[in-house]
C-alpha cells in the first residue's frame, strides 16, 4: 500500500483490498486482467505474447 495513512481507515471500516493485475497492448487496450489471488505470470505472459507476431525479424503488435 503506497499510503500508510490509509491503514487506520481500512481497519475502521473493515475494508479489504483486492489485488488487480493487467496487461496492456501498445494502444493501452487491456489484453488480460486478473482480480485477486496470486499473480499468474504464465497467463499474463501468454496474453502478452499472443498479441504479438514476428514479421521481418521484428515484433509487431497484432
Amino acid at each position: 500500500m503506497k499510503d500508510p495513512d490509509s491503514i487506520p481507515m481500512l481497519k475502521k471500516y473493515s475494508a479489504s483490498l483486492v489485488p488487480t493485475f493487467i496487461v496492456l497492448d501498445k494502444n493501452e487496450k487491456i489484453v488480460w486482467e486478473q482480480f485477486g489471488g496470486i499473480f499468474n505470470s504464465e497467463e499474463a505472459l501468454d496474453a502478452l505474447f499472443d498479441c504479438y507476431t514476428e514479421k521481418d525479424l521484428e515484433i509487431n503488435p497484432c
